[in-house]
């Protein structure tokens, strides 16, 4: 009996070394670990009193009766209402977006849906609820495409990685570098690192954020020859081929939105998840850029580079006119605006434009609506974004949508297109054609999944190399930058 008890004693012994081990390895990590509780919620099992057995039987303890293990709650069935997007679904169940595509595998590719499909919603696991209680105040977050982003323990790609961060998890920002490409964060879980600003929302203005790493910024004049000389900045372009409706005509909305109040060095962005996608505009605005045969573009940007667009320059501002599944619709609906920042029955157009006071806007909407939205509808929101605009005294920049890979598609992307062509000659405002930009393009510059403009190698999508050129954002990096430059030369200097 003692041997017995023996090993009973040595077992229970190993069996908490490994568990102490278990949690010294996830709390080295820095990681979560999931609490070790009994399925009966007690800690130990006790022993009924009772008569003392014969002694011919030997005592033992009786085997625990182990609970039913509960089952997953089924899938909600919903079906699709005219204007809903997986975004919208997602934040109305509480769930999100992976979880419905997942549970839907037979969904259209690219996670589409369309007025009356019938689609399995997961039940939301609310995963904000199991955040611990923060001291600190939460000042920025993790991208909704940020998902993995490394906690390094220095500002560069060199540093040990201490861990990753999920989509949307909010930090406190106590620190930048001089050049605003890194951010000093704290997780809600106490960690402390470095992250690439890059792929965060920051909440707050970059002033406002202790400067703490000092890194030198690259110059991006061009050196001359070395012998003293400068190498002369090449003459831009009289037109550009997929830019048009820029005119002196224009001058007068620029002024009324000067009197208005408007910054002449801001623009906004308006759009979806092809604009909340990092990879566009932003490495102009962090200065991780390389212009080659279109250094003419220089100036346009060191324009904008002064201008303060609410958390960053015009380039990296995070919009709060852009949103992952956001249709034509959603802008101009207040139930669909941050209410932290925007007030009251104020619509995310509106709440941009207040806090920007843009004197342009960047506007692509349509891929959304695609699926399921009639054309009129459609036409009846850009109308007003349009007129919302210009009565503003801000000139709209209007973009046509790009191509979309899934079936029965062409059409309709077509002649959303004509929609916002017509639009801009009724209202003389300039239109950039990202469709036609891409048509020559290996897969017409779209990712695998055939909805989202693919990204450059090594996300290098603001270095404009004839290779990077072959995919869908930095052309519409380079289309953008050189409709700024028609609007600042023509309608801006005047010359």
């Amino acid at each position: 009996m003692q041997r017995r008890k023996l090993q009973t004693g040595m077992i229970i012994a190993i069996g908490v070394l490994c568990i102490a081990n278990f949690v010294l390895v996830y709390s080295l990590r820095g990681d979560l670990f999931p609490s070790l509780m009994h399925s009966d919620g007690d800690e130990s099992t006790t022993v009924p009193q009772g008569t003392a057995p014969p002694t011919t039987i030997p005592s033992r303890t009786p085997s625990p009766i182990p609970s039913p293990t509960p089952t997953e709650p089924p899938p909600l069935s919903y079906t699709v209402q005219s204007g809903d997007t997986l975004w919208d679904i997602a934040r109305r169940f509480n769930t999100s977006v992976e979880s419905i595509v997942q549970a839907n595998p037979d969904m259209a590719q690219g996670g589409m849906i369309a007025p009356g499909d019938v689609i399995l919603v997961p039940e939301g696991d609310s995963p904000a609820e199991s955040l611990p209680e923060s001291e600190w105040a939460y000042t920025g977050q993790v991208i909704y495409a940020g998902g993995g982003l490394r906690l390094r323990t220095a500002p560069n790609l060199d540093a040990d990685v201490i861990g990753t961060l999920a989509a949307l998890t909010p930090l406190t920002i106590t620190g930048r570098t001089s050049d605003n490409e890194w951010m000093e964060v704290r997780t809600p879980f106490t960690e402390w690192g470095w992250v690439s600003a890059e792929w965060l929302d920051i909440y707050i203005d970059l002033p406002e954020i202790p400067l703490v790493f000092q890194i030198d910024v690259p110059d991006h004049e061009d050196p001359g020859s070395g012998d003293g000389t400068t190498t002369p900045v090449p003459t831009p372009p009289s037109s550009y081929a997929y830019v048009s409706g820029v005119s002196e005509s224009l001058r007068e909305v620029y002024q009324l939105g000067l009197s208005l109040g408007n910054d002449d060095n801001a623009f906004s962005k308006v759009g979806d998840s092809i604009t909340v996608n990092p990879g566009y505009l932003y490495p102009l605005g962090t200065r991780r850029y390389e212009l080659h045969e279109y250094a003419y573009l220089q100036g346009v940007i060191d324009y904008y580079f002064p201008g303060w667009a609410r958390t960053h320059t015009s380039f990296a501002n995070a919009s709060l006119a852009a949103e992952v599944g956001w249709s034509s619709l959603h802008v101009l609906d207040a139930r669909m605006s941050d209410p932290d920042k925007c007030e009251p029955g104020e619509t995310p157009l509106a709440c941009e434009y207040r806090l920007v006071n843009p004197s342009v806007a960047v506007i692509m909407l349509g891929t959304n609506d695609l699926p399921g939205m009639p054309i009129e509808m459609y036409e009846s929101a850009m109308r007003e974004i349009i007129e919302i605009s210009l009565a503003e005294g801000i000139i709209p920049l209007v973009s046509t949508i790009p191509p979309l890979h899934w079936s029965g598609m062409e059409s309709r992307v077509l002649a959303f297109n004509g929609v916002l062509i017509d639009l801009a000659q009724e209202y003389g405002i300039p239109l950039m054609d990202y469709w036609a930009a891409l048509q020559d393009l290996p897969n017409q510059g779209i990712g695998s999944d055939g909805v989202h403009p693919a990204m450059a190698p090594d996300q290098d999508n603001a270095n404009f190399t004839s290779e990077n050129l072959s995919y869908g954002i930095p052309v519409r990096n380079l289309l953008t930058l050189q409709a700024l430059d028609a609007i600042w030369r023509m309608v801006i200097l005047n010359e």
